[in-house]
């Protein structure tokens, strides 16, 4: 029911004018809610009352590993594999090869900001790379920082790239403009995915089933949940980290400052991918063929799509969801629409 109190994100509380609410909330109506919820969003929508639209963008991407959809005009992503940086417009048309990174090169994880795309190479030479958006394919990258750990996760703030060194079991950032390395958390057991806000950095150390954040300049290094299986991937909302772990089948969240996880939602097959949007929560289920999607208030999970063959690379430009499917026959990179979420 609408305005009810969700412990999951500690809305629906009780409130009187402006007090009264946790931080990062509102009281509208005499109740606590985020920016964005309120009275007119209901999360008991369930699923006969949400309309989920798919589109297919691009087939043929044998290989592709990683996305990016944050361009207001272009998707683009990694084809490992094969060594290319592809995009596509958003407003439909052929593919385009962005660059062509030679033999024995691997672009993994992609990233973008007004001017430029970055990426990981997780080769041997372990290379961070960024190359302007209005460049040619034939234009070399400029190289921001090699010999990394096989770098497999990425992430941007205004000054910085960050990244999570797989083999390397470190975090670390370089200046955008090029400059020094920083090390900014060793010791992690096999960092993948992370994520930054305007204070902090976030990640994933799977070898050791922990959910981990720093200040971005470095130690104390914070646990924020211990014990978990099988992580590949996080996301944030404003107030909340999410992950999925395949191992328990769960998609699950804990604050940003800390405090005990819970779970979002359960019995999932294979929840691996992840993408938070203003409103809802969307994940992809590999083993299944699932992308899936839930309201940040609560409610059940609503299937996006099914039929996918290992759904990977979520990513949610506030309006749309796009995703790439890695092993079925065509490859397709997928955009969805859903309303009312």
């Amino acid at each position: 029911m609408a305005g009810c109190f969700d412990p999951r994100t500690q809305e629906g509380l009780a409130c009187s004018g402006s007090g009264g609410c946790p931080s990062g909330q509102d009281c509208v109506a005499g109740l606590c809610y985020r920016p964005g919820n309120g009275p007119g969003f209901d999360a008991s929508v369930d699923a006969a009352s949400v309309s989920c639209t798919t589109e297919i963008l691009a087939t043929g991407q044998s290989g592709a590993t990683d996305l990016d959809a944050a361009d207001a005009d272009f998707v683009y992503w990694t084809n490992e594999a094969n060594t290319l940086v592809l995009r596509s417009p958003k407003a439909r048309g052929p593919v385009e090869v962005f660059h062509d990174s030679g033999v024995d090169k691997h672009p993994h994880a992609i990233i973008t900001d007004e001017t430029h795309v970055y990426w990981t190479e997780s080769d041997t030479a372990g290379r961070i790379v960024r190359k302007p958006k209005d460049s040619l394919e034939a234009d070399l990258p400029e190289e921001l920082a090699s010999g990394q750990g096989e770098p497999v996760g990425i992430a941007l703030d205004e000054t910085y790239v960050y990244w999570a060194n797989l083999g390397g079991n470190s975090i670390n950032r370089v200046p955008k403009i090029g400059g020094a390395v920083e090390v900014i958390a060793v010791s992690q057991l096999m960092p993948t995915a992370l994520v930054v806000d305007d204070t902090h950095i976030f990640w994933l150390s799977a070898g050791s089933g922990q959910v981990m954040r720093s200040v971005k300049d470095g130690p104390p290094l914070q646990q924020l949940a211990g014990g978990q299986g099988q992580l590949s991937y996080l996301s944030l909302s404003a107030d909340l980290v999410y992950w999925t772990d395949g191992t328990s089948g769960e998609v699950l969240s804990v604050g940003k400052d800390g405090g005990s996880s819970l779970v979002v939602a359960s019995g999932q097959n294979g929840p691996a991918s992840i993408a938070v949007a203003a409103n809802a929560v969307y994940w992809s289920n590999e083993l299944a063929g699932e992308v899936m999607v839930q309201s940040l208030n609560g409610g059940d999970p609503i299937e996006v799509a099914s039929g996918q063959s290992q759904p990977l690379g979520l990513k949610t430009d506030g309006d749309d969801l796009y995703w790439l499917n890695k092993l079925d026959a065509d490859n397709r990179l997928v955009r969805a629409t859903c309303d009312p979420l």
